[in-house]
């Protein structure tokens, strides 16, 4: 790995008293078309999806289940913390993503700005890098600084 990536520290949950936003996540990079690591794109969730091509595997069939829900909150020290459903993920992408212990983001993303209005926030970037995530029995939970 790369010098330029960090490990941040976090012992984050999320509070009943934080703004959150539900949202629908697809993972990968912007610049490879949504391969390998890191967050692509983030929708609302159940918005329409009909403009979206689907994404395609190597093979040229449609990738099933790109979108993975999370609910997301902005803490009072800055971080945006995603909770994604495991409920919701096929167990290879689960396997891919978080089964290491990590959430790797190669690539920096900007929040939408629908997103940051909802969580009252200025414009976010989630940052290159390797995230602790933090596993329920329902959920994995990354911390973004």
């Amino acid at each position: 790995m790369s010098s330029e990536f960090y490990i941040p520290e976090s012992s984050l949950v999320l509070n009943e008293a934080q703004r959150t936003v539900s949202v629908e996540v697809v993972f990968g990079m912007p610049a490879k078309d949504c391969l390998y690591h890191g967050i692509c794109k983030i929708e609302p969730a159940n918005a329409p999806h009909k403009a979206d091509k689907p994404a395609k595997g190597t093979n040229g069939q449609a990738k099933p289940s790109t979108l993975t829900k999370a609910v997301v909150s902005a803490t009072s020290t800055g971080q945006l913390v995603f909770r994604f459903h495991k409920d919701d993920m096929l167990r290879g992408k689960a396997s891919r993503h978080f089964g290491s212990g990590y959430f790797i983001v190669l690539e920096d993303i900007r929040t939408p700005a629908w997103m940051n209005d909802s969580l009252d926030i200025h414009g976010y970037n989630i940052s290159k890098g390797i995230y602790k995530v933090k596993e329920g029995d329902a959920w994995y939970e990354v911390a973004f600084s």
